[in-house]
């Protein structure tokens, strides 16, 4: 095909991923991106489910010459903890997840490297400054999802949450805690009263007549750690640069799917951002444009952002692209150097 059309290199393909920010804690690109997609939309497609699960890992210190920096230690970010990032080698990945409880669409929030299960009190405080930030975002937490491991049912613990009571207020809310169905199922009937709970409430104050129990399972985030594992071959245990390489490449409009004979179905949702709203350093929101408003600076109307009003399907916006560079090429110009 490069006889014909002009592609990049395997290197500059290389350089343009090394871009994407996938360093540990929270990245607040995708938060300004939730924020700018859900700030005109209705109040039910703004409610959504938190999903954390993790992963074990092979302890192994790499360094990276791009950045120098050395992966492979416990890192837990800067922005929830004050920079915990210690020398203890990383064994385990904690991955955050944001799915919607209507509408087919997921997002990895950011990721956690630990030296053995993430305590229940550090999960305690990464729950509750998502919960936070997806309130500042617009976005309306119903429900946080986990496994029953001891870790989860300390965090569970610290939050109060008890079989009879099993869910919090935050912000007028009530944010219900959870084991996905399968979990459920084992778990015994009280367990399932949390689930007729959460309906009850989404029918009574958001008119919501059915819930998809699949969107109150973790086969997305086991899905994503099927994808991990098989970047680079069948690698059961991929160590912690392997690790942000695959979610990287993931992030990126999903280069890698999961397998067909995985033990979870494909979940039927897409990630929401997009690999080139991720990459934006700085997201800055705009109000809609309004014709009695005076225009100052049209490269500023015309930015990243404001360009969703006026966003094209993809097949669209390149067959205009190929139009434009043929008459364009018909015009009087400069000969190119």
């Amino acid at each position: 095909m490069k006889n014909f059309l002009c592609l990049p290199d395997v290197r500059s393909l290389r350089r343009w991923l090394e871009g994407l920010d996938v360093s540990c804690g929270i990245n607040q690109n995708i938060l300004n991106i939730l924020k700018l997609k859900f700030q005109t939309a209705p109040i039910i497609e703004k409610l959504v489910s938190i999903i954390i699960d993790e992963m074990s890992l092979k302890q192994l210190i790499t360094y990276n010459s791009q950045n120098d920096t050395f992966y492979g230690y416990e890192d837990f970010g800067s922005d929830i903890f004050i920079y915990l990032k210690t020398l203890k080698y990383g064994n385990e990945v904690l991955v955050v997840m944001v799915k919607s409880l209507k509408l087919s669409w997921k997002q990895i929030l950011r990721f956690f490297i630990g030296s053995g299960l993430v305590t229940g009190d550090r999960l305690k405080c990464i729950v509750e400054y998502t919960i936070t930030k997806f309130n500042e975002c617009g976005l309306i937490p119903k429900v946080v999802i986990c496994d029953q491991g001891s870790n989860n049912l300390k965090m569970r613990k610290l939050f109060n949450v008890t079989k009879e009571n099993s869910f919090i207020t935050y912000n007028n809310e009530n944010v219900f805690f959870m084991h996905d169905s399968p979990h459920l199922l084992k778990s015994g009937g009280k367990k399932i009263l949390c689930v007729q709970m959460l309906f009850k409430e989404l029918n009574e104050k958001y008119y919501i007549e059915y819930l998809l129990m699949r969107r109150l399972t973790q086969d997305c985030i086991e899905s994503l750690f099927s994808v991990l594992r098989a970047k680079g071959g069948n690698n059961l245990t991929p160590d912690v640069s392997k690790i942000q390489s695959a979610i990287r490449m993931n992030m990126c409009n999903m280069l890698i799917s999961p397998l067909n004979n995985a033990n979870c179905e494909k979940d039927a949702s897409e990630f929401l951002a997009l690999t080139k709203d991720i990459k934006t350093s700085i997201i800055s929101l705009h109000k809609s444009y309004n014709e009695s408003d005076e225009i100052d600076n049209m490269d500023d109307y015309y930015s990243s952002m404001n360009i969703e009003y006026i966003l094209m399907k993809d097949e669209t916006a390149n067959s205009v692209a190929y139009v434009t560079g043929w008459v364009c090429s018909q015009l009087d110009h400069k000969p190119c150097i």
